[in-house]
């Protein structure tokens, strides 16, 4: 047996192996999966498997008619490379389009007239090797629009994969077309479709790894923002409000500039609204309160709910007057805006507390508890009512307040 066509024939049915392998450990993990992510995987999951039958019809070229053994194995490598397209656009939520079969369409009938009709050997390589390059480069298109896609390694590694696949083939489809050498079969064998043929074979192996990573890299993600999100409202929680204000209070230590503030809003006789309309009723004034803060807020502002009917706003600030001037827009719009509630008009108000980051505050705390104390100035003075820390003494004992009414 010539040993290059054993080498050529090996590496195929080791590209099949491998393929199928890896179908096999994505059908396993499919399943705990999260439902949203599974149709993608569902869709890369057939593409490995569909490369991996494809080489085993590979390597029956001389065995098997050439539909059998060519055309058909072609039209089944570019499909299941296009279940990768496929799977890509439904992990970043896009719809299918059936125009994502148009390099296989252009694949097949390449491989049938070059094939079957016209036995043309080089122009159905160089078809192939492009349909092969272009499929590849618009998976790859398709994940760089992805935003932050190389802060993911996972992400990165499938990406850089698919442009070097997409290149190689490229480069592959420029070689037979140039080249006056007869191009070889697998009967004949030859090195360079060897290599390609272990490339292929890495392929499905390393895309499929770095897709499983990838899947499980959403999958944290979307825990950390479940374990960081205020499920009600959808604000930040606390346990993220005091990361995120740890955070501003060393950047303000670093940065000469604007200054950091915070304003805690508290809902007004919050209890009535509950014992009168119900806790439905109550919730919905939660999250209406969220609704305005949102409105009102900057895009540099962090709103969260720090517990109960108490709500933060992290904001930066050129002078404490700007802090007041937002609390007050704060205050007056949820004073006047209500809402409905089972066919039933809700008003009520907030009482607003803030303070500006000064040099005795030693962290996030600190700061947080001169606004607090501006907050039950607000509460004391009748509600309804925004008070700021004066900055002139927020060293002494006192609780000397700003003067700022609604």
């Amino acid at each position: 047996m010539n040993d290059s066509l054993f080498d050529v024939r090996s590496a195929i049915l080791l590209g099949a192996l491998l393929s199928l392998l890896q179908a096999t450990v994505l059908a396993s993990a499919r399943r705990d999966l999260p439902r949203e992510l599974q149709p993608a995987a569902t869709s890369w999951l057939w593409g490995t498997a569909l490369q991996g039958c494809a080489y085993i019809l590979f390597s029956l070229q001389g065995r098997a008619h050439p539909m059998f053994a060519i055309v058909v194995p072609n039209f089944l490598l570019v499909l299941g490379l296009s279940g990768y397209l496929r799977g890509v656009r439904l992990f970043q939520g896009r719809p299918d389009r059936w125009g994502l079969l148009l390099p296989t369409v252009v694949n097949t009938l390449g491989a049938f007239i070059f094939t079957l009709m016209y036995d043309h050997i080089t122009i159905r390589y160089v078809v192939v090797s492009l349909c092969v390059a272009w499929v590849m480069g618009l998976t790859a298109r398709h994940l760089a629009q992805q935003r932050g896609i190389l802060r993911s390694a996972s992400a990165s590694t499938l990406l850089y994969t698919l442009i070097a696949t997409a290149g190689y083939f490229v480069v592959r489809a420029v070689f037979y077309a140039l080249s006056a050498a007869p191009v070889p079969t697998l009967l004949t064998g030859s090195i360079e479709l060897t290599l390609t043929a272990l490339f292929a074979a890495l392929v499905p192996v390393v895309c499929t790894t770095s897709f499983l990573l990838l899947c499980t890299d959403r999958v944290r993600r979307n825990l950390e923002r479940i374990a960081a999100i205020d499920h009600l409202t959808g604000l930040l929680n606390r346990r993220s409000l005091e990361s995120a204000g740890e955070r501003a209070v060393h950047a303000a230590r670093r940065e000469a500039g604007q200054r950091l503030a915070v304003l805690v809003v508290d809902i007004d006789h919050f209890k009535q609204i509950n014992d009168r309309h119900g806790h439905a009723a109550g919730d919905a004034a939660l999250q209406h309160v969220s609704n305005q803060m949102h409105a009102m807020a900057r895009t540099s502002d962090i709103v969260g709910r720090f517990g109960g009917e108490e709500f933060v706003v992290l904001a930066w600030i050129d002078r404490a007057q700007h802090l007041a001037t937002l609390a007050e827009r704060i205050r007056a719009l949820i004073e006047s805006s209500g809402f409905r509630h089972d066919g039933e008009s809700i008003r009520f108000t907030v009482s607003i507390g803030g303070a500006v980051l000064e040099p005795v505050d030693r962290d996030f705390d600190d700061l947080m508890r001169r606004a607090d104390r501006a907050l039950y100035a607000a509460k004391a003075a009748g509600r309804n009512q925004v008070r700021i820390r004066d900055p002139r003494q927020a060293s002494s004992a006192s609780e000397a307040l700003e003067p700022q009414t609604n």
